[in-house]
């Protein structure tokens, strides 16, 4: 069968998806300073019994400029094909109304259109990772625009490197409210404080356009998705892959 591979560079490391049959087959990950990015990527074609052969196309999504072109290489490589970079400019099937479409986040305008083809609009989509990113998409298919916060790791990255006396806390799971040691309290800070930022913003997001469904994707969902107060109604990890791979098949008249 036809396997499309859609890369998915964030902040925090690479995801790559495999789709055959307009279904996601298999999804990995793989650290963003990659060595080898070809090896990687023929090791884990490899491990799946998926031939280079198999591989008729790709797409790459990045929000780090320079790791874009070694992963593009690589899939040029690896396929003998030229992977479709996505762009702000891409033809999401959205509308966006910003005055530099290529500005935005590839990641943002990704879950955003996959949530809004899969959902319909009024839609708030909700991304969790090294930053939190909260979109909206109207009922008419319109990106409204969104907010951009700092996500939980980078939280505590912050407290440690700009005090003298905070410890850098990894986030974690079930801690109370109110902490009786400074691990404890920063604890509690990252967990009901990222939860309490996400409701905000889900709540005044959905002010702006009336009762919108909620979308949530993310690699720090997780650990705050048992926290939050507000509804969320679809979690769906591989949103921003999803939205690639459509992006492909409408560029590529698929």
């Amino acid at each position: 069968a036809m396997t499309v591979l859609a890369v998915d560079i964030g902040n925090s490391g690479v995801h790559i998806g495999a789709f055959r049959g307009r279904k996601l087959a298999w999804r990995t990950g793989a650290p963003l300073e990659v060595e080898d990015p070809v090896g990687t990527l023929e090791g884990l074609l490899c491990a799946r019994g998926i031939s280079l052969s198999d591989v008729r196309g790709a797409v790459v999504g990045s929000v780090v400029r320079g790791t874009t072109k070694v992963w593009t290489a690589a899939l040029r490589g690896l396929s003998g094909v030229e992977p479709l970079v996505a762009r702000g400019r891409s033809d999401w099937g959205i509308e966006v109304s910003y005055d530099d479409p290529d500005s935005v986040g590839v990641d943002r305008l990704s879950a955003a259109s996959e949530a809004y083809r899969s959902v319909g609009g009024p839609v708030v989509v909700v991304d969790v990772g090294t930053a939190i990113t909260v979109d909206v998409v109207s009922g008419d298919g319109a990106f409204l625009g969104g907010v951009i916060a700092a996500g939980p790791k980078l939280m505590s990255l912050a407290l440690h490197e700009h005090t003298s006396l905070l410890p850098l806390v990894e986030p974690k799971h079930g801690v109370g409210l109110l902490g009786c040691s400074t691990v404890d309290c920063i604890r509690s800070g990252l967990l009901y404080g990222t939860a309490s930022l996400v409701d905000g913003l889900v709540k005044r997001a959905r002010g702006e356009v009336g009762d919108a469904t909620v979308v949530a994707t993310g690699g720090g969902l997780d650990f705050v998705l048992p926290a939050l107060e507000e509804r969320v109604d679809v979690v769906d990890p591989d949103l921003v892959l999803k939205g690639l791979y459509r992006l492909f098949r409408r560029e590529r008249g698929l």
